[in-house]
């Protein structure tokens, strides 16, 4: 079953047509109960030489451009470039706060993959080899501890503080805890 693993991303920098961030991270629990396990993305990554598509909201009739996956030990490190399309552009749009706020509308990272191998414990599953075939920008993740750090623009730059990361983190924790709560009130 194809499946999809969001990641609110820890740090994001955009600068015209390029942007780097963590499409996903290793070993810590997700808003739907799952961890990937550490090296889950590594054999992946390493037989597709790190390259990958990029698509708008995993809709595989919309490719944005391609994106480069790096394994790190905190998880699979994404340089993305974005095509000279219109939809691509208005990612990149999407990526820049408009003025007189602090974030942009777009700026999370999910990934596409299918499960090679998973093991539940203690009603988490814990994913212990997938396989990547996409990579996609997405309004909203469900990787509760990372959000946008640093956006640049065609000549400004936005810097948004540790503390304000801090604050999104918490806000991001207590909405996975409503999320767990209201699956287990409703099934």
């Amino acid at each position: 079953m194809f499946e999809f693993k969001e990641s609110s991303l820890a740090v994001l920098e955009a600068t015209g047509s390029e942007f780097t961030g963590y499409a996903a991270m290793y070993g810590t629990e997700d808003r739907n109960g799952e961890v990937i396990s550490p090296g889950a993305m590594s054999r992946s990554i390493r037989e597709n030489d790190g390259e990958f598509p990029l698509l708008w909201q995993h809709n595989r009739e919309t490719p944005i451009g391609v994106v480069r996956l790096e394994d790190t030990p905190r998880g699979a490190r994404a340089t993305a470039r974005l095509a000279d399309t219109p939809l691509a552009q208005q990612a990149a749009a999407l990526l820049r706060p408009p003025e007189g706020f602090q974030r942009g509308g777009l700026r999370d990272l999910s990934i596409g993959y299918l499960v090679n191998l998973d093991e539940v414990k203690s009603g988490v599953r814990y994913l212990k080899d997938i396989s990547i075939f996409e990579v996609s920008l997405v309004t909203i993740g469900a990787h509760p501890n990372a959000r946008v750090g640093t956006v640049k623009g065609d000549d400004t730059e936005l810097e948004i503080s540790e503390e304000e990361q801090l604050q999104m983190l918490c806000l991001d924790i207590q909405m996975a805890g409503l999320f767990a709560r209201m699956e287990r009130a409703f099934g």
